[in-house]
């Protein structure tokens, strides 16, 4: 594409589109076109300051660019790089939030770029660090949803960041403080979704908060108590699989909660009920693969599932026996 370099308007557009599809294209498992697509954004970016420093969405979309490649990075295991990247990004946006308190955008990506060192951290096992950054999420979004209650986005990603929050919580000990998080994110969203929203993204997004609080149970070895939740999602997530045929993350998801459930119950007890979901939970696993088989987590979810289909047969064969 032909672009005249002095046209700071249509370099800024071109910078932008770059930066969306590099973050689609690590998405769906393109990393290297992703980070093709992420670097001619990053010199895009840079030719921008240059000329045009003070205008704040281009500050704001460099910021953006060096966040996406440090996701990469990290998706790649090289967690230095990883490391650099995402803290220009924190750099970046915190000077252009500190300037320009106003413009809302700059804070709320500064807080995804917060959060997602927040969760670098606790992937190197830096929980002290990790908390921290959590922290500085907690109140750039809560300021936020105070000072933009009806935009739905900022609701979710407090939603989300509580559910963060709670793994952070659980893999340090802190096990009612993570289940009090995830009900926080529950609660959030439910309110969405019994109020104004209808949107699938967020609809799903209550769906995988019902999914957290069942696999919590189930870690603390109360697989009992999660069938409830597990029960509610799976039923939110078959609505949205009825009316969004198309949309494949919620049809993966709810493989994930059919396999999850399905441990739930057989750990309950009911080891033929467990096994007959299982095997339900192969259907959607394979038709998001058949479909989109370069997207990485539909490939691991089947291969979950496989390893959760492994525990329940034995299970279900002994019920089986003749008991003497």
């Amino acid at each position: 594409m032909d672009v005249n370099p002095d046209d700071v308007e249509i370099v800024g557009d071109l910078a932008r589109v770059l930066n969306n599809l590099g973050k689609l294209q690590a998405g769906i498992g393109e990393r290297a076109e992703a980070k093709s697509t992420l670097l001619q954004a990053a010199e895009l970016n840079e030719s921008l300051m240059k000329k045009t420093p003070a205008i704040v969405r281009f500050r704001d979309q460099r910021g953006r660019t060096f966040l996406f490649l440090g996701l990469l990075k990290a998706g790649e295991q090289k967690f230095d790089e990883a490391e650099r990247d995402i803290e220009q990004a924190c750099t970046i946006l915190k000077s252009l939030a500190d300037e320009y308190p106003a413009f809302s955008q700059a804070r709320a990506d500064l807080a995804a770029a917060y959060g997602s060192r927040g969760n670098l951290q606790l992937q190197r096992k830096q929980l002290g660090p990790a908390e921290a950054s959590k922290t500085l999420v907690r109140g750039l979004l809560e300021q936020l949803v105070a000072e933009n209650p009806t935009v739905d986005a900022y609701q979710n990603d407090l939603a989300s960041f509580h559910s963060n929050l709670g793994v952070l919580q659980f893999e340090t000990g802190r096990k009612a403080e993570a289940l009090a998080s995830f009900e926080k994110a529950r609660e959030i969203r439910l309110k969405l979704v019994e109020g104004r929203c209808v949107l699938p993204l967020i609809r799903r997004s209550l769906a995988e908060s019902e999914f957290n609080i069942g696999e919590y149970q189930i870690e603390i070895g109360k697989p009992a108590d999660g069938l409830p939740s597990f029960e509610k999602a799976g039923e939110r997530l078959k609505a949205l699989v009825q009316e969004f045929p198309e949309d494949l993350d919620s049809r993966s998801m709810l493989g994930r909660t059919l396999d999850m459930h399905a441990l739930a119950t057989c750990k309950a007890g009911r080891t033929r009920d467990a096994l007959t979901m299982a095997e339900s939970a192969a259907h959607y696993h394979k038709e998001c693969i058949d479909k989109a088989p370069e997207v990485r987590i539909y490939t691991q979810s089947l291969q979950i599932h496989e390893a959760i289909m492994g525990e329940i047969r034995p299970k279900t064969s002994d019920d089986e026996k003749p008991k003497n």
